[in-house]
């Protein structure tokens, strides 16, 4: 307003002006006299010295309110960014307007939403089974809420997947992936004692009473000995990996954890056609074994002394039968044994931290995990004798003697030796060993075999021992071809 006031006074100024300039001409000053140099002058000077008054208030009032609009969309847009759950840019964009409005408490709203959404994040990763990612989110919220407690959470969770992992291989029989899985477990639940258990469990050799067999890399099963019972007929056997010998029968596990079986079927030893997912067989004089998947243990033969009551036993990861007697290695490394007791051979309920147990002819051998040897019951020729063996990783219990390997590949015995079944001190390179009725076989990390002790009966020549030209026999835990 005051500036057109202005412009409408100086307009009038240089009116007044012009009308005296042009009346001064008409009065009579026609003879070119020049205009009145005052007049002029008053005239320029009117023109030019009228100024605009300076609008300086209005122009700052202008200006604030200019810049308050501007602050006030910058506002807008941060809390838009809020309202879309933009929560990081949005703490920037409240931090950027100092303390308008309640910016300072926005920016902590926006913290907490933040946290909060991150929270969620991890909630979700760990509800779809990312145990790993989730943990990684929840440690990085440094206790926001209980993302402490949730850290554990996902950390337990995470291993239980592993070992469920683990528990799956073990029952599709991949022996050498559920091994090396349940050692990566270390010391969680069970894994430990799986682990070593599986060292033992899946039998590639196998000496018997009076015939020996072994598992190819390609599945398919050799023998050599007596075959007066038809125990050696597994030519036509495939997909077997593992097996395990009574004295006058032979069982096969395949990959498929089914069992078949040959030789005298005294007390239905060799009805096991319907048997399904086994991991691990044994055998003896008059009965066979199988374990389960889930823990739990089956068995045919004849009953003498209780040794067919397995079905009251869970969570086994080994088995072992020998002379009317049955033991079974439990998860947590305790032990249980049932039937014939007559030499104290099923004593073993105080024993502790063993990763494996074999079976002998009225004796039982259990394997502790620091590589020291146990055993009780008959003790007649020594074979009990091994409480001073160490860096013990495998043991086998015959009749009479008992095997150890040790963790550099040699072996030690103990027991009897009337046909040379100890002859054991100059073997190498062993990866697993099995004691039978008087002889010893041993499977070499090359695949051929060794073995020592009878090769004969009384009667006649069985040829037990005649492994030299075997090669290519599957290691336990090995990859095979099939």
């Amino acid at each position: 307003m005051k500036k057109g006031l202005a412009v409408l006074f100086s307009l009038l100024v240089v009116v007044m002006i012009g009308l005296l300039v042009a009346r001064a001409r008409i009065s009579g000053e026609k003879d070119s006299k020049e205009v009145d140099p005052t007049v002029m002058e008053m005239s320029e000077e009117a023109v030019t010295t009228v100024e605009i008054p300076d609008d300086g208030k209005d122009s700052a009032e202008q200006k604030n309110v200019n810049a308050e609009a501007a602050i006030d969309g910058q506002y807008e847009a941060a809390a838009a960014l809020f309202a879309a759950g933009e929560y990081e840019q949005a703490v920037d964009a409240f931090t950027a307007l100092g303390g308008y409005k309640d910016s300072t408490e926005r920016i902590e709203a926006c913290k907490a939403a933040l946290l909060d959404k991150q929270y969620n994040s991890a909630v979700s990763l760990y509800t779809d089974g990312k145990y790993e990612e989730a943990m990684a989110a929840f440690a990085a919220l440094e206790g926001y809420r209980d993302s402490g407690e949730q850290v554990e959470n996902c950390r337990l969770a995470a291993l239980d997947a592993q070992y469920n992992a683990a528990l799956a291989l073990y029952a599709d029989r991949s022996f050498a992936e559920a091994r090396a899985a349940f050692e990566a477990l270390g010391e969680y639940k069970d894994a430990f004692i799986r682990a070593r258990a599986l060292s033992s469990i899946q039998q590639t050799i196998a000496a018997g009473f009076l015939h020996t067999i072994a598992v190819r890399n390609d599945g398919s099963v050799v023998a050599v000995g007596n075959n007066h019972r038809r125990q050696m007929d597994v030519s036509d056997w495939t997909s077997i990996i593992s097996v395990a010998t009574g004295w006058e029968h032979s069982l096969g596990l395949r990959s498929d954890g089914t069992v078949v079986a040959v030789g005298e079927n005294f007390f239905g030893v060799c009805d096991v056609s319907d048997w399904t997912d086994i991991v691990a067989i044994s055998a003896d004089q008059h009965q066979t074994v199988g374990l389960r998947s889930d823990g739990t243990v089956i068995a045919h033969g004849q009953y003498v002394d209780g040794e067919l009551e397995q079905y009251g036993w869970t969570d086994i990861v080994a088995v072992s039968a020998n002379y009317y007697h049955t033991v079974g290695l439990r998860s947590d490394g305790t032990v249980v044994a049932l039937g014939t007791n007559n030499s104290g051979q099923c004593e073993v309920s105080e024993w502790s931290d063993i990763v494996a147990v074999s079976a002998g002819y009225g004796f039982t051998v259990g394997l502790r995990s620091d590589g020291t040897v146990v055993a009780v019951g008959s003790n007649q020729s020594g074979q009990c004798n091994v409480s001073d063996w160490t860096d013990i990783v495998a043991v086998s219990a015959g009749e009479g003697f008992t095997v150890g390997l040790r963790s550099d590949g040699t072996v030690v015995a103990v027991g009897s030796n009337g046909s040379g079944e100890r002859n054991v001190s100059d073997w190498t390179d062993i990866v697993a060993i099995s004691a039978g009725n008087a002889h010893t076989v041993g499977l070499r990390s090359d695949g051929t075999v060794v073995a020592t002790g009878a090769n004969a009966t009384d009667m006649a020549y069985d040829g037990r021992c005649q492994v030299s030209e075997w090669t290519d026999i599957l290691q336990p835990g090995g990859q095979r071809a099939f």
